[in-house]
């Protein structure tokens, strides 16, 4: 677990937001992820995580900056506050960084997050795109193995 301290965040308009040390503006974004998943049933709490810098035009690098990456596992921390939740982050290859951005966030999980918290990893390609995706949930969700379930059957549905 990192020493760092994460930046003070607050929830606004369905979103954590927070900014740097070096004024770059962050937007974690938690919403309805269901719409991916064939076989969704309503029981189950399955969210998309979003990351974005808001003021990117203001913005001329994104220094390395490891308060960053604790702020993040702290907002997930706090969302997986409740057991039954999970949530699904995608990295699409339409800038061509899905790769840089999927190291980065799976170096920052590795680092940072609540050990009750477990990834699981898929990778799919199209005609014309490659998409990286990770679910996370609690250990303790009662729906685990139908979550983990589901989020392969999604892969093996598409590959068919």
């Amino acid at each position: 677990m990192s020493i760092a301290q994460p930046y003070n965040f607050y929830f606004e308009d369905d979103a954590y937001i927070f900014e740097t040390d070096y004024y770059v503006r962050y937007s974690i974004e938690i919403t309805d992820g269901s719409h991916y998943f064939e076989g969704f049933q309503s029981y189950m709490s399955i969210f998309e995580l979003s990351i974005k810098v808001v003021n990117v035009g203001e913005v001329l690098f994104l220094p390395l900056d490891k308060k960053v990456e604790v702020t993040l596992m702290a907002i997930l921390s706090n969302f997986f506050g409740t057991h039954e939740n999970s949530l699904v982050y995608i990295c699409d290859s339409i800038d061509k960084r899905h790769h840089a951005r999927q190291r980065k966030f799976d170096n920052w999980f590795k680092k940072n997050a609540p050990k009750e918290i477990e990834k699981y990893d898929v990778s799919l390609k199209t005609d014309d795109m490659e998409i990286l995706a990770s679910m996370l949930l609690h250990q303790k969700n009662p729906m685990k193995e139908e979550m983990i379930n589901l989020f392969y059957r999604q892969i093996d549905e598409y590959n068919k």
